[in-house]
């Protein structure tokens, strides 16, 4: 018999989001029990623009960042509030990784070239 396995996380345990850049891979924690706006729309340490402007959607939708500020914005409205009787958790992914796939790839594709020159020597 398959068994499954998930991971799940309570609105209580967010504690902050992070941004990173991805250009000069600088962070920033944002808390989620203050309240900010506007979230920056480029980083503050090198400049690097963060969202772009709304790749494939309609017409008269909000701007990406404003998506994002909505659900900062939400996540810390209902993070604690006694309105919810529900318990409410995040189904995450096991597969939590801080470099994305491409990123990935390259690393191992580096990797191969640093032993296969290993080899050769």
């Amino acid at each position: 018999m398959p068994s499954e396995s998930r991971t799940f996380i309570q609105l209580s345990d967010l504690l902050g989001v992070e941004f990173e850049c991805p250009k000069c891979r600088a962070k920033i924690l944002y808390p989620i029990k203050k309240h900010y706006e506007p979230l920056p729309e480029s980083c503050p340490s090198c400049g690097q623009l963060w969202f772009n402007e709304n790749p494939g959607l309609p017409p008269g939708q909000p701007r990406i960042v404003e998506l994002v500020q909505k659900t900062f914005t939400s996540l810390h409205n209902i993070s604690e509030t006694p309105a919810i009787r529900a318990r409410v958790r995040l189904n995450i992914s096991e597969s939590c990784q801080e470099e994305s796939p491409a990123e990935t790839r390259k690393q191992t594709e580096t990797d191969k070239t640093s032993r296969e020159s290993t080899k050769a020597s």
